[in-house]
């Protein structure tokens, strides 16, 4: 996930390198409606992205923490008072326990009921406990208690908004509608707010306790055990988590809620109903007598709908409950977090289907199987992108999973960087849109699409979560269970389509002499790598007749021949055989056509006050007209028929430079920039 207001797509007339977010998951019911998933995180150490031969010498059993947040409602504050026991279990010979802690103060700490001195956090955010040698036996557990103190006013890890605070969504201007207490730990924050081992690979048992006053609820993972009433009329919430949990998984927030729910029936047992939990503020479930632009009841109702779709392809929803809660301002779209995903509020408005999809699909891939490291997050994001198109094939069948692949593969040749590889790419991009999300949602359909069996394929997915459930996953790890499921040597696909970077360039040649032998050229022209190797379909049109052509393509230069018994009237390249490629088809005999990426140079954008109008010359097949704010997000998108010269979009809302960019089965063709002043 990544952090900033918005996904920030580095395009030619602007650079943005230093921001680093993502934009909400686009679905083909509303591509217009780009928002961010998740914002901008703080920088992460390259040891804690992707090392895992310096584990640490324990084994986290156990988190048991209690929130008194009864000072930031109070008071309006930052600051609270807080426990933590942690049970540890001593791995390898070590003298010391190392753990992650930041912007606290360590008030007193015990060592297996003895109190010691206090450690406090360095400069590198550690705490470090000293061990003797009775306590280094792996068989005997180590119990630490803290209790300390948040000191640090940011909203960092922790953030509490009080109500009325403003946050500019879109082009109106929001309001905390209640008194918000949050935690955001993702990637590695956890420790802002708890002592504990930070780091993706150590999952533990948790238990999460949150002390609010009258009138506030608080929320966390798993199940919620007991409330407990307080003498002063504060409450205490005590969840437990039904399945061990990493730490970035975990969270806290409370609020004044209406709480409302539904039920998923497993398909397995549909006498076993999963809760589907809803939080919302009153203003934004009153919608009707309250005027809020946010319908909380609408937006959220497909969520059981969801959770089935899901289940019958990846195995049953993998825990006790599911919940949601809206949460603003948030500087994310939404973020997966344990039995509980906190979403951006202004999901609410009904335009973000595909985010509540994509976060939903989390619980299986991200939540049940976990990335060991930062730098396999791909196993989370492309998973949960890919998921995207697994929602939109449950309610409107393959063209619809067609188009949200295809969408997203356009969408990732329109951002960038996308030159850097899914797996372990630079720590300031491990978030990065266009190849984490985009480009590795293309490549799990390409697997599909290379395996050709649909139940083998999901089949293998299932086993795969069933053989890593509640458990940690590497690439690698990835890799070789699916190439034994498979029955696939996926060596040189991981190599190509997750280590390496970028993406082919074909060049494609054909003719047909007097006898109706078809001859193909397939050229790989791109420089990040000799080839690719990938199945390539063909159409062949002959009057009403298509006829479609598989062939490997497993070098760089590569002919092939077909005898047909009619002379083809044209090809296609059905790029969605290789969806993260570009091409350019020609025909090399004497009867020559118009290149499919050749367009005429004129390319120009006007506006007439309501609409932007774009005029251009004579255009390939499978054309689109791609508008682009100054940042990058795709706010609109158009397919051009072929001999159209002219398209219409209505004019955006807000004053600004737009970028107008025409593409041909993802080749960019011609841009022009309009400046619209309202």
């Amino acid at each position: 996930m990544i952090r900033c207001s918005f996904f920030v797509l580095v395009l030619t007339f602007v650079s943005w390198s230093s921001c680093l977010a993502q934009v909400e998951n686009k679905s083909p019911i509303d591509p217009q409606f780009p928002l961010l998933e998740h914002g901008t995180k703080r920088p992460i150490s390259a040891l804690a992205l992707v090392d895992t031969t310096h584990k640490r010498p324990f084994d986290v059993l156990s988190y048991q923490v209690l929130l008194d947040w009864r000072e930031p409602f109070l008071n309006k504050t930052h600051t609270f008072k807080a426990w933590n026991t942690i049970t540890i279990a001593v791995t390898a010979l070590t003298d010391t326990i190392l753990l992650d802690a930041s912007e606290m103060r360590i008030d007193s700490c015990w060592l297996n009921g003895s109190l010691i001195v206090a450690p406090q956090p360095d400069s590198s955010e550690h705490l470090t406990i000293p061990l003797d040698a009775s306590l280094r036996n792996p068989a005997n557990p180590i119990t630490l208690k803290f209790a300390y103190t948040r000191t640090s006013q940011a909203n960092d890890g922790f953030y509490f908004y009080p109500k009325g605070t403003t946050q500019k969504e879109r082009n109106s201007v929001d309001t905390t509608a209640e008194d918000l207490a949050y935690t955001m730990s993702e990637p590695l924050d956890a420790h802002k707010w708890m002592p504990c081992m930070d780091l993706p690979y150590d999952k533990a048992n948790s238990q999460i306790n949150i002390i609010v006053p009258e009138g506030i609820s608080a929320q966390s993972n798993g199940t919620l055990l007991r409330v407990t009433p307080n003498p002063d009329f504060s409450s205490t919430f005590d969840w437990q988590s039904d399945k061990p949990i990493a730490t970035y998984l975990m969270v806290a927030d409370a609020s004044t809620w209406v709480e409302w729910r539904d039920y998923y029936h497993r398909l397995s047992n549909p006498s076993d109903s999963v809760p589907v939990i809803y939080y919302a503020w009153p203003v934004d479930y009153y919608r009707d007598y309250l005027r809020s632009p946010y319908d909380a009841q609408n937006a959220l109702k497909k969520t059981p709908q969801m959770i089935a779709a899901f289940s019958a392809r990846f195995g049953e929803y993998p825990f006790v409950k599911y919940a949601q809660v809206p949460v603003q301002p948030f500087l994310f779209g939404g973020m997966e977090h344990q039995t509980m995903t906190t979403i951006n509020r202004v999901w609410l408005n009904g335009y973000s289907e595909s985010g509540i999809a994509h976060e939903l699909m989390h619980q299986w891939f991200g939540d049940k199987t976990t990335c060991e490291t930062f730098g396999d997050i791909w196993l989370n994001e492309s998973f949960a992108t890919y998921g995207e198109a697994i929602w939109q094939e449950a309610i409107g069948g393959y063209p619809a999973y067609q188009y949200a692949i295809g969408w997203n593969a356009k969408a990732y040749f329109v951002t960038l960087p996308n030159d850097i590889p899914i797996y372990n790419p630079p720590i300031a991009l491990v978030f990065n849109y266009a190849t984490v999300y985009q480009k590795g949602s293309g490549v799990l359909d390409m697997l599909r699409h290379y395996v050709r069996n649909d139940t083998l394929f999901f089949n293998s997915m299932r086993d795969y979560l069933t053989a890593f459930a509640y458990s940690t996953v590497n690439t690698a790890q990835f890799s070789d269970f699916m190439s034994r499921r498979l029955g696939i040597d996926l060596t040189e696909f991981m190599d190509s389509w997750i280590y390496g970077a970028g993406h082919p360039v074909y060049d494609i040649g054909w003719g047909q002499d007097a006898n109706n032998v078809l001859s193909l050229q397939v050229n790989q022209t791109q420089t990040v790598r000799d080839h690719f190797t990938m199945p390539m379909q063909f159409q062949f049109f002959h009057g009403n007749q298509i006829d479609t052509m598989l062939v490997m393509n497993n070098s760089r230069s590569q002919s092939y021949q077909f005898s047909l018994a009619y002379a083809a009237d044209s090809i296609k390249f059905d790029s969605s055989s290789v969806v993260i490629s570009l091409h350019t088809l020609r025909r090399t005999d004497s009867r020559s056509v118009m290149t499919e990426a050749s367009v005429s140079s004129s390319f120009s954008v006007g506006y007439n006050g309501v609409n932007i109008d774009c005029n251009f010359g004579s255009v390939p097949a499978s054309s689109t007209i791609v508008m682009l704010d100054i940042l990058g997000h795709i706010i609109a998108s158009q397919d051009v028929r072929t001999g159209s010269t002219h398209a219409i979009f209505p004019a955006p809302e807000s004053s600004g430079i737009y970028l107008l960019r025409l593409m041909s089965d993802r080749l960019k063709l011609q841009s022009a920039k309009i400046s619209i002043v309202r």
